[in-house]
């Protein structure tokens, strides 16, 4: 998965469980820092701890959870650079 899909499915995600721009924007670059750093397994972690009572939000994180454990192998952003 190419680093720009990857981002933006965490966005989506993102945009569904944080109402406030700046916590939202805090957690996005947290993560982005992240994946960068080939880091995607502690993402999935953080994204497996999150609870929320928004249904869409859930939905769209065990989206985010499958993708990227199906594509883990494929997303050493580091590596690649």
């Amino acid at each position: 998965m190419d680093f720009y899909h990857a981002l933006e499915k965490l966005c989506e995600f993102a945009f569904l469980l944080f109402s406030l721009k700046e916590k939202r924007e805090e957690w996005i670059e947290k993560q982005k820092n992240r994946l960068l750093e080939n880091q995607v397994h502690e993402v999935i972690d953080e994204l497996k701890g999150i609870r929320s009572r928004n249904k869409e939000a859930n939905k769209k994180k065990q989206k985010v959870i499958q993708n990227y454990e199906t594509q883990e192998d494929r997303m050493e952003y580091k590596t690649y650079r």
